[in-house]
């Protein structure tokens, strides 16, 4: 098994009633595995997530925007996500 220890913080918040956002940061020290690699020294690696959402009062439709990047001593990785949300029935 991996050997990794790490650390994770998330916050949620708003910006007025219809733009929300949430932002995600990890930071893990890596030591490799039991049997096939040992990181001698340790490498660093970082992950994130920022993303807002837009919808209007009482609108069933929201949009979504989001960015991932991935840094550090084992990968470099970007990504992209957008998306539409319609909700047809509300509780």
């Amino acid at each position: 098994g991996n050997r990794v220890v790490g650390g994770h913080i998330g916050l949620t918040y708003n910006f007025g009633n219809e733009l929300s956002a949430k932002t995600l940061v990890t930071v893990t020290r890596n030591f490799g595995n039991y049997f096939l690699e040992d990181f001698n020294p340790p490498k660093t690696q970082g992950y994130s997530l920022q993303e807002f959402t837009f919808q209007k009062v009482r609108s069933p439709l929201s949009f979504t925007g989001s960015i991932g990047y991935d840094f550090g001593e084992l990968t470099q990785n970007i990504g992209l996500l957008l998306g539409v949300k319609y909700v047809l029935f509300h509780e």
